[in-house]
């Protein structure tokens, strides 16, 4: 498919058809949601600004953020749904599965934060918050043949204890307690202040 097409019945069928036969079933697809349906209030989550310095969000967003109105969002919203239904959703309900990738590694995409909205606007685009948790954990680090994305025997244990229920808001995700990688506690408040150092030395 080309951006911009819309799956029609023909590839709807062989989806389905390829699937059914087992011939490569591991099919898997990036919607693209973006981070366009976000809100300014999410670009001043506490989250981000713990981790990415205010100089480097004004360079690369700052000019997005300051031409973002709540008219702008809502339409963003709009065309996130409508991609959702006539796009993304028929190839999941086709058999593809939904998984979380991005350009992140260009300077205007954050590391971590831009798949986070992504991730977000999945919900947005009509996945249920537990479906969306799924396609990003599960489904994305099999599709990348990595060790993790499930609590399991055998797995690599990285996971996050969050302060607040996902499930009843996907922006419930951002607010951590505490991370874990391959079973060990990251010690973020260190971390935190590594980087406030170091924007801090940047900035004289």
């Amino acid at each position: 498919m080309v951006l911009g097409e819309l799956p029609d019945d023909e590839l709807i069928a062989m989806i389905k058809d390829r699937i059914a036969k087992k011939d490569r079933p591991n099919l898997w697809f990036n919607p693209g949601a973006g981070t366009s349906a976000s809100s300014r209030e999410d670009w001043d989550d506490p989250l981000l600004r713990d981790t990415v310095s205010p100089q480097q969000i004004q360079a690369q967003v700052g000019e997005q953020l300051a031409k973002m109105t709540p008219e702008s969002t809502e339409r963003a919203r709009q065309n996130l749904r409508k991609m959702g239904a006539e796009n993304a959703l028929k190839l999941r309900a086709a058999g593809m599965k939904i998984v979380l990738g991005s350009d992140t590694g260009q300077t205007r995409f954050f590391i971590g934060w831009s798949g986070q909205l992504e991730f977000e606007n999945w919900v947005r685009m009509g996945l249920t918050p537990s479906e969306a948790i799924v396609s990003a954990t599960r489904d994305s680090a099999d599709a990348a043949h990595l060790n993790t994305g499930l609590v399991a025997a055998g797995r690599s244990a990285d996971f996050i204890v969050l302060d607040a229920n996902p499930l009843e808001n996907i922006a419930n995700s951002r607010t951590i307690n505490k991370v874990y990688l391959r079973g060990q506690e990251v010690d973020r408040a260190a971390l935190r202040t590594k980087w406030k150092s170091e924007w801090s030395r940047a900035t004289q």
